[in-house]
């Protein structure tokens, strides 16, 4: 990677290996794509040691781009420098890999995909019951069987494009291992994997690895209709 002049600050803690600067960079576009989360769940998504994680926010915050937050949702957060440093990294990242254009081509593939997986996860949620939309309380086996059939089917045609998305920028690859656990403990029949929000489960997963894609080709998700 050829990163940008400002991550000469860092070498001061993290030492002149490239791998902690590529460390340093996982971390924070973590929380880029997370908003909050815990080293644990950035271990999970970047599949990164947990003592290697603690490393890295204490160095980055020690450059003011990450914090801590309290409350009801808390653990590490970014700082607006810190938006703008991720920002920088992959602007860098994109140069130095020519990836952007085949991410741009791929990310036109994946919209259609999306759209039948938020179908899928509407018709998991809420279905059609003598003509009015009404919760689905999963009492009707044959329908919660014909929407899982479309999740499979969705989730392996996500894969195809994870493929060519990670031959990319090799960084997406921890999105297909979370995608295929996910969707494998829904097949066996742990249903809140599908759209548990609290959990790594495939709505999790493919809502990160969506917002990893417009926020590492500077797209805003409000400019999309039903993403």
């Amino acid at each position: 990677h050829v990163w940008p002049r400002w991550c000469s600050a860092l070498h001061q803690g993290a030492g002149s290996d490239a791998q902690c600067l590529v460390s340093l960079f996982l971390v924070l576009h973590a929380l880029r794509v997370k908003g909050v989360a815990v080293p644990e769940a950035i271990g999970v998504a970047m599949g990164l040691d947990v003592d290697e994680i603690h490393h890295a926010l204490a160095e980055l915050e020690s450059q003011g781009l990450v914090r801590t937050r309290e409350g009801v949702v808390a653990g590490w957060t970014l700082t607006s420098l810190g938006r703008d440093r991720d920002r920088e990294f992959v602007d860098a990242e994109l140069d130095a890999t020519n990836a952007r254009v085949a991410l741009e081509r791929i990310y036109g593939g994946f919209r259609p995909l999306n759209s039948v997986f938020l179908r899928a996860c509407t018709d998991w949620q809420i279905r059609n019951y003598e003509g009015e939309r009404v919760v689905n309380d999963h009492g009707d086996p044959d329908y919660d069987k014909t929407v899982l059939a479309t999740l499979v089917t969705v989730c392996e045609q996500m894969q195809l494009i994870l493929n060519d998305v990670i031959a990319t920028l090799g960084r997406f690859g921890p999105y297909r291992i979370r995608l295929e656990r996910a969707l494998d403990r829904v097949v066996s029949g742990q249903l809140e994997w599908f759209t548990g929000p609290l959990i790594d489960s495939v709505h999790t997963v493919w809502f990160e690895l969506h917002e990893d894609l417009l926020a590492t080709l500077n797209v805003a998700r409000s400019s999309e209709v039903g993403s």
